[in-house]
């Protein structure tokens, strides 16, 4: 059997965890002096409260080697094989937890071990999108070899944007420089955010308004035309309003998004983006 891991990172929902019949490690959040394991001691309209009403940055904290260990060690009892899909290491320290944990349970040779690590150079929707297609290959009778090769030439051709309210909390985490943040402090004006092919965030735009940001996210797929074969996931934090109004402009430019793939944004991530943040992910379509 091969066995599918994750992180918090990834947004996926308890349901889709039980349904998809995969293991998906907690990222932490620091906050108030108070430490919170993601979906665990906090849930993700909980951690937006808290945010709105603190005039504390919260910080974040990789997974911690000794969790992925014991996932590890118990896939390798059970005789599973291991794909795990992993925030992007320049965002977090996680996949190097797991690089560490790999080698303490199968030694440096982990991949000829059945142990397969992939740093997806995204997150949140991105990341979710790449667990899904590999839960997708698993359930066509695919190795976690086949799983995994596939899944990283995936991650060459996926697009995540992002529009935010403010670049505050992304430099504040030290995500991006304070130059770039001062971009964001323009009244009215929304930074667009590309991740690109090393995972790391890029301001792209500078758009005025939610309605011409919107805009801007639906152009994209004229510019870079998704592949049908994978879907379009949306993503927002805190308040949906932005991403339903992208939906409805997706829509009417003849693409159809499914409410199971509209993501609310947790707590890791919206420790980065802030509230009312809003984004698209899909697969460009390789020519």
């Amino acid at each position: 059997m091969v066995r599918i891991v994750t992180d918090s990172a990834s947004d996926i929902e308890t349901s889709m965890i039980e349904e998809w019949g995969i293991t998906c490690a907690p990222l932490s959040i620091i906050m108030d002096d108070k430490v919170f394991k993601e979906n665990i001691d906090i849930s993700k309209t909980e951690f937006y409260e808290r945010l709105i009403g603190s005039s504390d940055f919260p910080k974040t904290s990789q997974v911690p080697p000794y969790e992925f260990e014991a996932i590890f060690k118990k896939a390798k009892a059970a005789g599973d094989d291991v794909v795990a899909v992993l925030l992007s290491s320049s965002l977090s320290g996680t996949y190097q937890s797991a690089v560490n944990a790999a080698r303490n349970v199968y030694g440096d040779n982990y991949e000829g071990e059945g142990c397969y690590l992939i740093n997806s150079c995204s997150a949140s929707a991105g990341e979710l999108l790449l667990v899904e297609q590999a839960v997708v290959l698993r359930e066509q009778g695919k190795s976690a070899k086949e799983i995994a090769e596939a899944i990283l030439h995936l991650c060459m051709d996926l697009r995540l944007y992002a529009c935010v309210n403010t670049l505050e909390y992304l430099h504040r985490g030290g995500r991006i420089s304070k130059v770039a943040a001062a971009i964001g402090s323009i009244v009215k004006v929304k930074p667009v955010l590309f991740v690109n092919q090393k995972g790391t965030p890029e301001v792209i735009a500078r758009i005025r308004g939610q309605q011409k940001a919107v805009r801007y996210l639906t152009e994209q797929l004229q510019h870079e035309i998704p592949d049908e074969r994978y879907p379009i996931y949306l993503m927002y934090s805190y308040v949906d309003e932005a991403a339903q109004q992208l939906r409805k402009s997706l829509r009417l430019a003849g693409y159809q998004i499914r409410m199971k793939h509209l993501i609310h944004a947790g707590a890791v991530i919206g420790s980065h983006v802030g509230p009312n943040a809003f984004g698209l992910v899909y697969v460009r379509k390789n020519h």
